[in-house]
């Protein structure tokens, strides 16, 4: 029956991919923290640097820093040399600080970053997180051409150049690409990248698979939910 078969799935044990898609795992690594990586990882790479073209002494807002895709981008942003502000709660604080040197954290419970003098003209603000406004309070912080892009808001549209004469203003969804895979799996062999995975893991059953999604909903975590099949 039809109606029983699930829709849009994401949970399986195998998954048929093209071979040109994949990456060699490194063998500084867990299975656990490349899954985990590779599609947050690519995200963040591309937007920090194909979207929002990061370069040294830049200055960034990145929307969600304790996020999956957030966290990254804050590293990432910080290795290119730029200055980075970005939103969190008390809670995540010391988490984010530790993500680079120079990083300002904003408390987004307590401020409206769109009304801070600190975060005036700013080159590019990165939203990881939806949130609501983003795309409208932006346009007050950022400069003539400034970038915004957006992994979770459709407000800003999708067309790149739609906003002229902003370089870069679209939401954005990863584009495979295994270099880039290779890229963020050698620096978190090397230790120059960190993305915590929450413990434990999650067992692969119908059980798990809920248990994990609630977990995700309640956002008490920092770091990546693995689900592991043994």
């Amino acid at each position: 029956d039809e109606g029983d078969m699930p829709v849009g799935g994401a949970f399986a044990q195998y998954a048929a991919v093209p071979l040109s898609r994949l990456s060699v795992k490194p063998a500084g690594i867990s299975h656990e923290a490349a899954a985990a990586s590779a599609l947050v990882g690519t995200t963040a790479y591309q937007i920090v640097n194909n979207c929002a073209g990061v370069k040294k002494g830049d200055k960034v807002l990145i929307l969600g820093g304790p996020t999956s895709v957030g966290m990254i981008a804050v590293q990432l942003a910080v290795k290119k040399g730029a200055k980075v502000f970005t939103t969190a709660s008390p809670r995540n604080k010391d988490f984010v600080q530790s993500l680079g040197d120079g990083i300002t954290i904003i408390d987004y419970r307590a401020e409206k970053w769109w009304e801070l003098d600190t975060t005036k003209e700013v080159d590019s603000v990165i939203d990881t997180t939806g949130e609501e406004g983003a795309w409208e309070h932006a346009q007050t912080v950022l400069k003539l051409e400034g970038n915004f892009v957006s992994i979770a808001s459709f407000d800003v549209g999708f067309d790149p150049k739609g906003h002229a004469p902003r370089k870069f203003a679209a939401m954005y969804m990863l584009c495979n690409d295994p270099d880039v895979q290779d890229v963020i799996a050698a620096a978190l062999a090397d230790g120059t990248l960190k993305i915590p995975l929450v413990e434990p893991d999650f067992p692969f059953s119908e059980q798990g698979a809920k248990d994990m999604l609630s977990a995700q909903a309640k956002g008490a975590h920092t770091g990546k939910l693995v689900m592991k099949i043994e």
